[in-house]
């Protein structure tokens, strides 16, 4: 059982948490946010990585790549 005082600073720390990735915690835009999201950063260009859904398979992607192959020549990574 947790009592209430830590129930509340891990609350607090969540919030905290949320507010640094911009995440609206109160939004149903961010339901599906994965384990990875904002995790995976490019070793060449240093954006971070979206995860994709291609038939069959999953994917996370270099966003820069994605744009434009020219601006990052890191592919797709299952």
């Amino acid at each position: 059982m947790v009592n209430h005082e830590t129930f509340n600073r891990i609350q607090a720390l969540l919030k905290e948490a949320a507010q640094k990735r911009h995440i609206e915690t109160d939004s149903h835009k961010y339901q599906h946010h994965y384990l990875f999201s904002g995790k995976i950063i490019c070793g060449n260009c240093g954006t971070t990585f979206k995860r994709q859904t291609r038939p069959n398979k999953i994917c996370w992607a270099c966003q820069r790549h994605l744009k434009s192959a020219k601006q990052c020549p890191i592919k797709a990574v299952p």
